[in-house]
């Protein structure tokens, strides 16, 4: 899939070109998301709460309140090195591959060393996934990493998920392209081809704001970093 415009409330970078395989928004790699397993196990009570407070703030699909939860749940090393506008981006990223709908929670696993994880349901795809949060020892257990969603391979038939033709991936695709539309987060042009067939091909949002023009399949957009 091809996505080509700009992604609001990035500091650094207004308009980009992306190509990307999810819709999702950047991934940060300033620092890395490898934790070695060192120090004591945590206590399962935060994972619970912290893991909670996340859900929360992003089935809200509000900026807001993931700024809340970034302040409050990250340690201060991380802010001080990511702006907080991509943080939230980052997080924020999660919320529209559901296209809105959110995630329920299914379990929060026995704390490991550094990481809270937990699976959740995609409300949208009908999907499990891993939820890694990397956190610092004890006594804080302040997220200190990028939070990662990863999906889950069934492991019996009841698990596996319906095979989904080329239509339906399109109508999934495209409710979260409206979801991204209607709240301003991206602009820009798509392009979905499979064997050389064009499923979905279509703009959003407008290549300038101040003379309010629309963004067409052929607008041109500058390429800058990623």
């Amino acid at each position: 899939m091809l996505l080509g415009g700009y992604l609001k409330n990035t500091a650094m970078v207004r308009k980009i070109s992306l190509l990307l395989i999810v819709l999702s928004l950047p991934v940060l790699s300033s620092f890395s998301q490898n934790q070695e397993p060192t120090g004591k196990a945590m206590p399962d009570s935060t994972a619970q709460i912290t893991v909670n407070e996340f859900i929360v703030a992003v089935n809200s699909g509000k900026r807001e309140a993931m700024q809340e939860f970034i302040a409050l749940r990250y340690d201060q090393n991380t802010l001080s090195r990511v702006p907080l506008s991509a943080l939230v981006s980052s997080n924020m990223r999660f919320y529209y591959e559901t296209g809105g709908l959110g995630y329920e929670l299914n379990t929060v696993y026995p704390s490991e060393k550094k990481l809270f994880t937990a699976e959740l349901f995609n409300k949208l795809t009908g999907s499990k996934v891993k939820l890694k949060i990397p956190v610092s020892e004890e006594p804080s257990f302040k997220i200190n990493g990028l939070i990662e969603m990863k999906l889950v391979n069934p492991t019996t038939e009841k698990d596996k998920v319906k095979q989904l033709n080329d239509d339906e991936i399109i109508n999934l695709v495209d409710v979260c392209l409206k979801k991204l539309e209607a709240d301003e987060e991206f602009s820009g042009a798509v392009l979905i081809v499979k064997n050389g067939e064009i499923l979905l091909k279509k703009a959003i949002g407008e290549a300038s704001k101040s003379y309010e023009i629309p963004n067409r399949i052929d607008t041109k957009f500058n390429l800058a970093s990623v």
